[in-house]
């Protein structure tokens, strides 16, 4: 119920959805904001100018509470930071990590199976592949083991 409430209120303040295979995923044409609902745990991403209304607007039609620090989301600790592109230009990133799931699941796996069983390590060559990158000059790397 939730779902369908959400999903009507903000397509009154403009939110569009994406795609119907992109459930709770909404863009605000003007604002350019994009908006990602996961149960009660809203993102809302675009140019920081923009942000405050598209919360205001938000607010108007949910109740809502203030926007926290970055925290949990689906199991990952998010960060902010900075990187570089190939061509120098400086971003500000947003990191998702999932080590401590990770290792959860990792832990459970061997409680199922045994704790005996032998893990492989992964190589320092598949750590810095290429495929794990921002492709330059806009070429995609595909993934040999896709």
């Amino acid at each position: 119920m939730w779902e369908k409430h959400c999903d009507t209120q903000v397509r009154t303040v403009n939110f569009h959805p994406i795609d119907e295979e992109w459930p709770s995923m909404y863009f605000h044409p003007e604002l350019k904001l994009l908006l990602v609902i996961y149960v009660d745990d809203l993102k809302l991403a675009g140019p920081e100018k923009n942000l405050a209304k598209g919360w205001e607007l938000l607010r108007g039609v949910l109740r809502i509470v203030p926007e926290t620090d970055l925290g949990l989301y689906l199991g990952c600790v998010l960060s902010k930071g900075e990187s570089k592109l190939y061509d120098g230009t400086k971003v500000k990133i947003l990191t998702y990590n999932m080590e401590g799931l990770l290792k959860l699941s990792v832990e459970k796996y061997l409680e199922i199976v045994g704790k005996d069983t032998k893990l492989k390590k992964v190589s320092e060559e598949t750590m810095h592949s290429p495929c794990r990158s921002p492709a330059p000059g806009g070429k995609a790397v595909e993934c040999p083991w896709c």
